[in-house]
C-alpha cells in the first residue's frame, strides 16, 4: 500500500478537523489524543509533530475558529454602509446574532470544553484572540463617530477599550447561561434582558441618545435561544 505523504499544514489542519467534530460529539474530555488520530488516520507519533499536548490542540482550535468567525464577520462587515454608529451596530450585532443563533454544533463543542472547570487558560485564549480582532474596527467607527460629531467621546481608544471590557463581561456571563439552557430553559428570558442592557450601557458609554444603537432583534434572540433551549440535551462534557 502506497504511503500517503500529505504537507505539514494539510495534517495539522486535518487533526484539529477531526479533534473538534470528536469534540462536538463527545465532549473535550471524554476525546483521547488517540481518538484523534484515528479520526484523522494517523499515527498516534505524528500528533505530537504538530502539538505539544490535547490542552495545546485545544488552544489552536480556539484561534483558528475565532479567525474564522472573525472573516465571516468582516467580510459581511464591508459589504455594509451607512453613519459610523449604524457601521458599529452592525459589527456588534452581527458577533450576537452567531452567539445566539449559532454557537452550538461544532463551535458550540469547543465553547462548552472552555467553560468547564479547569479550563481558564482555554477562554482567556479564545477571548484574547477575539478581543483582538474586534478592537481595531470598533476604534475605527469611535473615532469615526466622535469626528462626525455623532458621540460624545473625547478619547476613542479609552472609549473603545471600556466598551469591550462592558462587552466581554457581560458576553461572558451570557455564554454561561446560554451552554446550560438544557438545564435552564429559564434563563431565556434573563439573557434577552441582559442583551437589552448591554445595549443601553453601549449608548451610554458613547454618549449617545437611548434607542441610537440597534444592535440586537429582540425577538429573533429570543426565538433562537427558546429553540436552542428546546433541542439542546444537557451536555456532560
Amino acid at each position: 500500500m502506497t504511503r500517503v505523504v500529505k504537507a505539514r499544514d494539510v495534517r495539522r489542519e486535518e487533526l484539529l478537523d477531526a479533534a473538534l467534530r470528536l469534540f462536538a460529539d463527545r465532549g473535550y474530555h471524554d476525546t483521547s489524543v488517540q481518538a484523534v488520530t484515528d479520526a484523522a488516520g494517523v499515527a498516534k507519533g505524528l500528533f505530537y509533530h504538530y502539538f505539544d499536548s490535547k490542552e495545546d490542540l485545544l488552544d489552536d482550535l480556539a484561534v483558528r475558529e475565532a479567525d474564522r468567525i472573525f472573516a465571516e464577520v468582516y467580510a459581511a462587515h464591508d459589504e455594509t454602509s451607512g453613519t459610523p454608529l449604524e457601521q458599529l451596530a452592525f459589527l456588534l450585532g452581527m458577533l450576537a446574532r452567531w452567539m445566539f443563533g449559532d454557537a452550538r454544533g461544532l463551535m458550540g463543542a469547543l465553547l462548552h470544553a472552555a467553560y468547564r472547570d479547569g479550563n481558564a487558560g482555554l477562554r482567556d485564549t479564545l477571548y484574547e484572540r477575539y478581543d483582538e480582532l474586534l478592537r481595531p474596527l470598533v476604534r475605527e467607527h469611535v473615532e469615526e463617530a466622535a469626528a462626525a460629531g455623532q458621540a460624545d467621546v473625547e478619547d476613542a481608544e479609552a472609549t473603545t477599550e471600556v466598551l469591550l471590557a462592558m462587552w466581554t463581561g457581560l458576553r461572558e456571563r451570557q455564554m454561561r447561561l446560554l451552554l446550560d439552557l438544557g438545564r435552564h430553559p429559564e434563563a431565556v428570558g434573563l439573557i434577552v434582558r441582559q442583551a437589552e442592557a448591554g445595549e443601553r450601557a453601549a449608548e451610554r458609554i458613547l454618549g449617545v441618545p437611548e434607542g441610537t444603537l440597534h444592535i440586537y432583534d429582540h425577538a429573533t434572540i429570543e426565538s433562537s435561544l427558546l429553540s436552542l433551549a428546546a433541542a439542546e440535551e444537557p451536555r456532560g462534557a
